[in-house]
């Protein structure tokens, strides 16, 4: 039986109680075009729902492949977690506006270890760190590299077949 609109969106509001079994339903969603359209909803909301409900949206949506719009919006938004997801999401729709966001992170104190991860797996470049133990003089460093191979790449870098090159 196929995972219907109105279930998707259920699932998502739930996430406002963060529970074990909320936050596990999530992963049922993932590929479900129902629960892509209930997620590309809720990121349209004027209003945007509750921090909790707006990730799982987000986490359903950044690997949906959809319309960019909604992330481009998101890469501003003052939560660091919101920013590295939209970052990510944008980069797997073959859109490197993802890349500057997820550098800049590498600063941060909250999701540098996600940014991290991100870059080196879309750029299969696990050299220029941070390590995940970082400090922040490392993380600075890391986002240096990270900056200077931006600077150098961001004119030649391609996005085939799933993957920058």
């Amino acid at each position: 039986m196929a995972l219907t609109e109105a279930q998707a969106d259920k699932t998502l509001r739930a996430l406002k109680k963060p529970t074990y079994a909320n936050r596990a339903a999530l992963s049922v969603l993932f590929g479900e075009p129902a629960a892509v359209t209930a997620a590309t909803k809720l990121l349209a909301l004027e209003k945007p729902p509750a921090d909790a409900v707006l990730l799982g949206a987000l986490q359903v949506y950044a690997d949906s492949g959809g319309d960019p719009a909604p992330l481009l919006k998101l890469i501003a938004d003052t939560r660091p977690g919101i920013r590295v997801l939209a970052a990510q999401g944008l980069l797997a729709r073959g859109d490197k506006r993802g890349f500057p966001v997820l550098i800049a992170e590498l600063e941060g104190e909250l999701e540098w270890a996600s940014a991290s991860r991100h870059l080196a797996r879309w750029t299969a470049n696990g050299t220029f760190g941070p390590p995940f133990d970082a400090d922040a003089r490392q993380r600075a460093d890391a986002a240096k590299r990270w900056g200077a191979w931006w600077s150098a790449s961001k004119d030649r870098i391609t996005f085939k077949g799933g993957r920058w090159s």
